[in-house]
């Protein structure tokens, strides 16, 4: 067996989370030109070397595990850099991720943080790493990001008086002139708030709810209080919704999360990039394990809507994070655009979401169309994409 200087198509694994989308709106079996199960969620189609569901390559005839193949040829396959930085492992992970229903209210750790949830609790956190991630859409996205400015949380807790029970008054009485003492007002808020009783939840949930019902005008988060209700009754994480910022992304339009930045895709297609890991923290709107007392330590309380990075017109677009682990280029072609690529003695996956395009090397040549994910090895030094029709594709590497 040995690595060729060529491209490798991958065979990657789909993730049947609840969440996902079912039947005829089910995205990833479209994307991937296949036929939906009835019934069957499809959420989230994992490429790389993830040990839980790693993408697999055919070499001599055989489909061999990316990871496996990795450990076999760590240089020919990351380079000597990415294989000397990142011990011998493909420092990113690759998903499309199709969103029928919100998924849980979560957030990651940083680094020194995750080695100490996985030596506590390895079946809850997996691995050792952090887990920054950008996600960009591939028609809409909606989403729940980070701690809504103070006015608008103050204004929340205004307007659902029955939320103060849960508060303490000496916490409600506190000055906050200070951005610093805002963001301590705001964690004593959210922390006396999740870890309150289950019965109180409930009965202030079911208040807050019927209160909603009749405003003639509910704002974008109460619409999406109550649409989430319909999907997971009542649960402690529909008050994250009214305190966090509600963005609506266009097509090609990105957003980068970082360790302690609360979260929850709602609903949606994207293609999303993050470092190796599956570490997270939940804390509500999900059957999985919940961490709150963690999760409420560990949160970043910044008070602003969260920066959205949206795609200019150039050929080529960096979607630029200050991740160590990835880079995410996006290319946009026209029929019969041609660009010469080099791997820089670095590996990458290259992600077809439109289109059909040629890829040539000195010794072959291959197409490959929507769908379809491509490994370029460190070794195969050059190669040309041309684009057969009017094409869009992802290259993920390492800066």
């Amino acid at each position: 067996m040995m690595i060729k200087k060529r491209p490798y198509k991958l065979f990657n694994k789909i993730q049947n989370y609840a969440w996902g989308t079912k039947n005829d709106s089910a995205f990833i079996p479209q994307f991937l030109g296949m036929e939906f199960e009835p019934g069957l969620p499809y959420a989230e189609l994992w490429i790389g070397a993830h040990p839980k569901s790693p993408s697999e390559i055919i070499i001599d005839g055989q489909k061999i595990k990316l990871n496996e193949l990795i450990d076999k040829f760590p240089k020919q396959l990351l380079g000597v850099y990415i294989s000397e930085k990142f011990n011998n492992e493909l420092p990113f992970l690759l998903k499309v991720l199709s969103a029928g229903t919100a998924l849980s209210i979560q957030a990651h750790p940083d680094k020194k943080l995750a080695k100490v949830l996985h030596q506590k609790d390895p079946k809850n956190y997996p691995d050792e790493n952090h887990k920054p991630e950008i996600a960009i859409t591939l028609d809409t996205l909606s989403a729940v990001v980070g701690f809504r400015p103070f006015e608008e949380i103050e204004k929340v807790l205004s307007d659902y008086q029955i939320l103060k029970e849960l508060i303490e008054p000496d916490i409600l009485n506190k000055e906050s002139n200070s951005e610093s003492d805002r963001e301590a007002f705001v964690k004593m808020v959210y922390e006396s708030i999740m870890k309150a009783d289950q019965n109180k939840i409930e009965i202030i949930i079911e208040e807050i709810r019927r209160t909603i019902l009749k405003r003639h005008s509910p704002d974008n988060n109460e619409q999406q209080f109550l649409l989430q209700y319909e999907n997971y009754g009542c649960d402690i994480g529909l008050i994250s919704i009214l305190l966090f910022n509600l963005i609506e992304l266009s097509e090609n339009d990105a957003i980068f999360t970082g360790a302690g930045i609360p979260h929850a895709y709602i609903k949606g297609n994207i293609v999303e990039c993050m470092a190796n890991s599956d570490n997270v923290i939940r804390a509500g709107l999900t059957p999985k394990f919940k961490d709150i007392d963690t999760l409420v330590e560990m949160l970043d309380y910044k008070l602003a809507v969260p920066p959205i990075t949206q795609r200019n017109s150039d050929v080529c677009f960096e979607y630029t994070t200050s991740a160590e682990e990835f880079q995410v280029k996006s290319f946009q072609f026209r029929p019969g655009d041609s660009l010469n690529f080099e791997s820089k003695n670095r590996i990458s996956i290259i992600l077809i979401t439109e289109g059909e395009v040629e890829f040539k090397t000195e010794i072959d040549s291959q197409n490959f169309r929507k769908g379809e994910s491509i490994l370029i090895p460190a070794i195969l030094e050059n190669f040309k994409i041309t684009s057969i029709s009017r094409s869009h594709l992802f290259e993920i590497s390492v800066p």
